[in-house]
């Protein structure tokens, strides 16, 4: 048998109905980061989105994907607004108001509240089709560490609960 296809055929599952995507993510809160991005033209050609592939990074769902698309010129003076407003959060969160290419807006993690949401949208035979996706409605930075306590001052001994100072030769 040849393994010009990397798999056995006959030893895989046939799926008659082909869904093609996984069921949505639970609402939440997830560390995720840019893993791709493009600047695009909308399909008029009157105006420009970027769109972002996000990936979370960590827990139970790592690895799953959510796409955003924000609107930065746009004829809908509204859908515009809010566009480069959630893309003015985006560079905030991720602290680069100046980039140079698309790879200054990927791989800095950050922390998203997500959301289900209903889907209704025409497929390209003119089937009306509704599913739930996710959608990005928050983020944030990620929290950093607490910091370090300092060395000297004050401390604790676990053994007695007393109080004993620890001076260096620079304090």
């Amino acid at each position: 048998m040849s393994d010009f296809l990397g798999f056995n055929v006959e030893a895989a599952k046939s799926q008659e109905v082909w869904s093609g995507s996984l069921p949505p993510i639970p609402e939440g809160e997830y560390q995720m980061m840019a893993s791709t991005c493009d600047k695009c033209k909308t399909k008029d050609g009157t105006g420009e989105y970027w769109k972002f592939e996000f990936v979370i990074t960590d827990g139970e769902y790592e690895g799953r994907k959510i796409y955003q698309m924000f609107n930065t010129i746009n004829k809908n003076e509204t859908a515009q607004n809010i566009g480069r407003s959630q893309f003015k959060r985006y560079m905030e969160v991720i602290g680069n108001f100046n980039p140079d290419t698309e790879a200054d807006l990927l791989n800095i993690a950050f922390l998203a509240q997500v959301k289900c949401v209903d889907n209704e949208w025409t497929d390209a035979n003119g089937v009306q089709r509704k599913n739930i996706k996710n959608e990005i409605t928050k983020i944030d930075p990620v929290k950093s560490a607490a910091p370090a306590p300092k060395k000297g001052g004050k401390k604790k001994t676990a053994k007695a609960e007393e109080e004993t100072t620890e001076t260096k030769p620079w304090d």
